[in-house]
């Protein structure tokens, strides 16, 4: 099933970098970090709110990111067990 939304791209270092709250974390860094796998990327629904945090939590971190419309994979929903 695929999700459409937004992602913060950065690519000023010539790499596509998402910005994903679950990267650094595990290093101490509870504002996340940038990876290269889309899947990873913090996804927002509306492109008015993705704006709105690359506003007011990236401008140190991600001066010259942008928003861009990203298709998320996200799993099928389980199904119900069958009963014997």
């Amino acid at each position: 099933m695929e999700t459409h939304g937004y992602a913060i791209l950065d690519q000023a270092s010539g790499i596509k970098r998402y910005y994903s709250a679950e990267v650094s974390r595990n290093l101490g860094v509870p504002t996340g970090g940038w990876t290269e796998e889309p899947k990873r990327a913090l996804g927002f629904a509306r492109k008015k709110d993705a704006e709105e945090f690359q506003k007011t939590f990236l401008l140190t971190m991600g001066p010259f990111s942008e928003v861009v419309p990203i298709v998320f994979n996200t799993p099928e929903p389980a199904s119900e067990p069958r009963p014997e």
